[in-house]
């Protein structure tokens, strides 16, 4: 090696390689667990890519109207139906069943962040406040047991857990139209635009491997400091999935407070929503099916 040998801080995949009589003790078992899920990871972020696989229709349910549940909304609520996703590393995310976000709930707490913080979208005369649904990973340990205590660790026993679900979180991040009647960009969609030929295929295929950062990363609600900054650092990690625009009508102009307007008037957009449609589906519709 010479002196413009540049070093890959990248670590390689490793396996734990399994001999008779040797000693194996907690960081070989995570190893071989991490292997395996780094490279499912991979196969999914590389050559599937990231967004809705199946089912999460976020559906708007007025005040009164029947829930996926089948009782009705005490208010004005989000529902999220049951589905899978891949977030941007490859993590599978699964929403068993319906979930809710209760608008009426939401709203007051991103109030207070005034206009100021979180500026309304304008358009035809009407002020909307954005707000975009994510669908986050989480890891949830669980069936706690006795266990040795960490080294250093100043105990005779300790509980550790047995167990990790996989789980997940629905964020309803607010978001600042920054451009007057523009609403906030949306999340940015990878090989955009199209490759035209072969010779600009390769060229994406070649800077797809280590993309830019900001191909990675969500606009999200700004000022940490703030209520409407709190989705920002639940989103930091940079990895949850875009779901849906929600637009919540406010008090029209010339009023500058983010108060709903009287007809509690919402729409729901999903068009811009990453999807990762079954390989059975693309073959519907050819010939080969």
């Amino acid at each position: 090696m010479n002196a413009n040998t540049a070093i890959d801080p990248t670590p390689l995949p490793t396996r734990v390689s399994y001999h008779t009589g040797m000693l194996l003790d907690e960081s070989d078992f995570t190893a071989e667990q991490n292997y395996h899920r780094q490279r499912l990871a991979d196969v999914l972020a590389r050559l599937h890519g990231s967004g809705t696989v199946a089912g999460l229709k976020v559906e708007g349910v007025a005040k009164g109207a029947p829930l996926p549940s089948g009782q009705n909304a005490a208010e004005d609520t989000l529902a999220v139906h049951p589905g899978l996703a891949v977030d941007r590393v490859g993590r599978l995310i699964e929403v068993p069943s319906a979930r809710c976000l209760r608008l009426d709930q939401w709203l007051p707490g991103i109030a207070a962040a005034g206009a100021n913080v979180l500026k309304p979208l304008e358009l035809g005369g009407k002020r909307w406040l954005v707000a975009d649904v994510f669908l986050r990973y989480l890891e949830c340990r669980n069936g706690l047991q006795p266990g040795f205590p960490t080294t250093g660790v100043d105990a005779t026993d300790a509980i550790v857990a047995a167990r990790i679900t996989d789980e997940f979180e629905l964020v309803l991040a607010p978001r600042s139209s920054e451009s007057a009647g523009q609403p906030p960009p949306l999340p940015k969609r990878p090989f955009q635009p199209a490759p035209a030929n072969r010779r600009a295929l390769l060229d994406a295929l070649y800077a797809r491997y280590d993309a830019p950062a900001e191909l990675l990363e969500y606009p999200v609600a700004p000022n940490d400091n703030t209520p409407a900054g709190t989705p920002a650092k639940k989103l930091a990690e940079k990895t949850a999935v875009f779901l849906s625009r929600v637009l919540v009508r406010l008090t029209d102009p010339p009023a500058s407070n983010l108060v709903r307007h009287g007809s509690n008037e919402f729409t729901i957009e999903d068009e811009a929503r990453l999807a990762l449609p079954a390989t059975e589906l693309f073959l519907s519709l050819t010939p080969l099916a």
